[in-house]
């Protein structure tokens, strides 16, 4: 086959709204909506505690309460504990602050309820320590059960982010004193005796010149049946700015970020200006809700927001799409070489939804009986458009009594271990050479 020319135009993304189907997986939406009202946690009055800044919310729904520990600064960094109904309005603790060690700054807490022990994990003096309570309130400090190793680590393990897996306690951590930092993982039987993973760290830096190229830090995460989804800081400084990204893995190790990060920004001239973090997410029903710092320059606050979750098909059938040929029939029967232009689209709704991408497809290609194939996408190789659209030249001999089967095959992007990816037959079509006395 000789003469293929590729014809691109420009397309906007394909935008899925919402898929309603019976047999569905759920995962995160990438869309946040920040409350009007935000932040909902503000610093103290002057001469307390806590009248520098407020930080790294740690939240979770027990019964129909939500419960909220947080940093809170002035000349130290101590454990704060504030509750609310709806986790918009939130009234402190009058006692605070709940949790803090001698003369050492106590930072970072993240807090799980375990059966009836509320098991908190913090950093102090670089490292990550251990602490337990009956009400999340009066608390016993456990000390140390991880420290910074060196190498990528340098000497800081800070903002840990635990669930417990089974029978498993899972960690995330930020690693580094340097540039960059990045997030490491270990594993406990029991939050105390914790093994790093060896192949730390588990999520890194972006390329230069992107969202997170400085550094990957302050990471939330959730198990949302059998996906790991996970919330993180990125920093970049050209200019210096800090901002919430989002990533999925099978198994808690290996990680994909959203191809459209970051998925939360501060805006412009408000309490949140100047930098977002510390991203504290859960699952409650049918809602991703988020508590996140802000920052002015000035002073850190807490903001929240919220995300329904979307639901998406299971994915068992290959991707949908059309090829056309333009024309179907060549006149006259002459024997020489004529252009025909093949067109059409590829699209994978599911994978689409599923995946945070355009049109969900790792694969197509054109095959022509009798002269041979065009790929349209593979791993070297990409001719579709934004939206799936594809439009290419062939040249064919116009040899009289000639028919030319053309077949348009497609693979989605559905993974290997959940049964992907689905492959098949998308659509077909055909070209016609008549008998020179046929008209």
């Amino acid at each position: 086959m000789s003469g293929i020319t590729r014809r691109r135009k420009l397309f906007a993304p394909v935008l899925i709204i919402g898929v309603t189907i019976l047999s569905s997986l759920s995962y995160a939406q990438t869309e946040w909506t920040k409350y009007e009202g935000n932040p909902v946690l503000d610093i103290g009055p002057p001469g307390t505690w806590e009248d520098r800044n407020i930080s790294a919310p740690c939240v979770i729904k027990d019964g129909n309460i939500y419960k909220m520990w947080y940093e809170g600064q002035n000349s130290r960094r101590r454990v704060g504990y504030a509750t609310s109904t709806d986790g918009v309005e939130w009234v402190k603790y009058a006692y605070n602050p709940v949790f803090s060690v001698s003369s050492n700054d106590i930072e970072e807490p993240f807090v799980i309820k375990d059966g009836e022990t509320y098991k908190m994990w913090y950093e102090r003096n670089r490292d990550i320590h251990y602490a337990t309570s009956r009400n999340g309130i009066i608390w016993t400090n456990h000390g140390l059960v991880l420290s910074a190793a060196g190498g990528w680590e340098g000497g800081c393990l800070d903002y840990p982010v635990v669930i417990k897996d089974g029978e498993t306690y899972k960690m995330w951590y930020r690693g580094g004193d340097q540039v960059p930092k990045a997030i490491g993982y270990a594993t406990s039987p029991d939050g105390e005796d914790w093994t790093k993973y060896p192949g730390n760290p588990v999520l890194e830096v972006g390329d230069e010149g992107s969202w997170d190229d400085h550094h990957v830090q302050n990471p939330a995460v959730i198990k949302n049946g059998d996906l790991f989804e996970m919330w993180y800081t990125g920093v970049t400084t050209e200019p210096y700015y800090e901002s919430i990204g989002y990533a999925t893995s099978t198994d808690g190790i290996n990680w994909t970020k959203h191809e459209g990060n970051p998925v939360l920004q501060g805006d412009p001239e408000s309490w949140e200006d100047t930098a977002i973090h510390d991203p504290a997410v859960i699952l409650d029903g049918d809602v991703y809700k988020m508590w996140y710092v802000g920052y002015d320059g000035s002073v850190r606050r807490i903001g929240y927001a919220e995300s329904v979750m979307v639901t998406v098909p299971e994915d068992e059938t290959p991707p949908k799409g059309a090829v056309h040929a333009h024309d179907n029939m060549i006149w006259p029967p002459n024997n020489k070489m004529v252009t025909v232009v093949l067109s059409g689209y590829v699209f994978d709704e599911c994978c689409a939804k599923r995946d945070g991408q355009e049109i969900g497809v790792s694969a197509a290609r054109l095959v022509i009986t009798g002269i041979g194939e065009i790929i349209l996408r593979d791993e070297s190789v990409d001719l579709l458009n934004l939206d799936g659209s594809f439009s290419v030249e062939i040249k064919i001999q116009a040899t009289a009594d000639s028919l030319y089967f053309i077949e348009l095959w497609a693979s989605d992007t559905y993974p290997e271990e959940d049964g992907g990816p689905n492959a098949g037959l998308v659509d077909s079509t055909y070209i016609r050479v008549p008998h020179h006395l046929a008209r």
